[in-house]
């Protein structure tokens, strides 16, 4: 449903927080005032907050999971949990380690 935020005056769908059963602005990500009815409607509807995620999740050998990875001091990717080496491509690994460095990834021959 559309509705209107306070914080960042644009008009904006809203989506509810599951733990805390709160309207959330999709455009700023701050609570959105709305009536019990506006409530019941995004309930209704499955109108709920997808959870944040990772960007780079790999399957780690190691600890046995899905995880997220990380560039070490040394410029390889390994488990955030665990530490040990992942195996990804060199595109992978190039775009990762841009990534940390705030360095903008674009394709070659542009």
């Amino acid at each position: 449903m559309l509705t209107h935020c306070q914080t960042c005056n644009e008009p904006t769908d809203v989506k509810l927080d599951k733990a805390t059963m709160k309207a959330y602005c999709t455009v700023c990500g701050n609570e959105v005032i709305v009536t019990r009815f506006h409530l019941q409607a995004l309930k209704s509807n499955g109108e709920w907050m997808k959870p944040k995620g990772q960007s780079f999740m790999f399957q780690c050998d190691v600890c046995k999971g899905s995880r997220a990875g990380i560039i070490d001091a040394s410029n390889k990717c390994v488990c955030a949990q665990c530490g040990s080496a992942l195996k990804v491509t060199p595109i992978m690994l190039q775009v990762m380690v841009d990534r940390k460095n705030n360095k903008s990834v674009e394709p070659e021959g542009e």
